[in-house]
């Protein structure tokens, strides 16, 4: 296990961050880098896109300080932002955005020895995928995913100093990054999102984490703390597919966005709720290890919580008024 650093190393990079934020913040302001809001936003400010940067120079200076831990992982983070980059001012291609992530995802099975060509191999892509891609739908009002990421991290970090299966250093420095972030869009008015340049990596290296968790403890347990983000997104996937619509196309259908803009409740609100119902799953799987077989804890929080999700969608949909 890696000692952790001394704590003026993250006071430094915590005032490293912050400052470049705020150079990114004016720097956005003046190429005009906003998210203007249209009708299928969640928000009605104009608001600077690209905030998740931030992530982006976290991975660098931890990579700097350690002289290339994770390097496969962390390098493909960078990639990943670097094509979301380009893709918001040049607006590639699908099919080239696709294969790059096909590319760098694969790299990164095969550096966790996951690269196994057999029926576990669609499988791990195709989880790899959505979630990377949930992690980018699910941003859509301010604080859900600085919250969410907390609780991610936070889990990650305690199973890290149970097993010491991942550098907590590299945990803390992305937490600290949240934290940054969070400052700006934690509030009532955002004043930055994190735009696919901070949502794709960052969902990226937290399924990497997760594997690599799950890996370590030979279950699929690890897969709750994506619990959330799971229900909300797959289940709106699966009730647009009924409604045969076209699931590549925006929209406003997830539950979050059903409470922040059909019921009016605030953006923080729902982030918290959303949070304190991941935090609390996170707790279990802490508490519950050892004393449940294998993988039942994912099932179990899997099952449960797709019948009271899909519950109170059903009523929540029933009780608005008809057009």
């Amino acid at each position: 296990m890696n000692p952790v650093w001394p704590y003026p190393y993250f006071i430094a990079i915590s005032i490293a961050l912050f400052g470049m934020l705020l150079i990114y913040l004016r720097l956005a302001k003046r190429y005009s880098l906003f998210d203007t809001p249209n009708e299928r936003s969640s928000h009605s400010n104009i608001t600077i896109r690209g905030g998740g940067v931030i992530f982006l120079a976290a991975i660098i200076i931890y990579l700097l300080i350690t002289g290339g831990n994770y390097l496969m992982i962390l390098s493909g983070a960078l990639m990943l932002g670097l094509i979301s980059f380009i893709d918001d001012i040049k607006d590639l291609s699908a099919k080239l955005r696709l294969g790059l992530h096909f590319i760098i995802i694969l790299a990164v099975l095969n550096e966790l020895g996951l690269l196994t060509f057999s029926l576990i191999l669609p499988v791990l892509l195709f989880y790899f995928l959505w979630l990377m891609n949930a992690y980018n739908f699910m941003d859509g009002i301010n604080g859900i995913t600085f919250s969410n990421t907390f609780s991610h991290l936070l889990a990650l970090s305690w199973a890290s100093h149970q097993a010491g299966y991942l550098d907590r250093n590299l945990l803390i420095t992305l937490l600290i990054a949240n934290a940054v972030f969070g400052f700006f869009n934690f509030r009532k008015r955002a004043v930055c999102f994190l735009g696919d340049v901070g949502s794709i990596p960052l969902g990226f290296m937290l399924i990497a984490f997760t594997l690599m968790l799950m890996v370590d403890s030979g279950t699929l347990d690890p897969l709750v703390f994506f619990t959330v983000y799971m229900l909300d997104s797959g289940w709106t996937i699966a009730q647009r597919l009924l409604n045969k619509e076209n699931i590549l196309k925006p929209h406003r259908k997830h539950l979050y966005q059903l409470l922040a803009n059909e019921y009016g409740w605030s953006h923080l609100l729902v982030s918290t709720i959303f949070f304190l119902i991941q935090m609390t799953i996170n707790a279990g799987y802490f508490l519950l290890k050892g004393s449940l077989q294998p993988n039942w804890y994912f099932f179990i929080i899997l099952g449960t919580g797709s019948l009271l999700y899909i519950g109170l969608k059903y009523r929540l949909l029933r009780a608005l008024p008809m057009d």
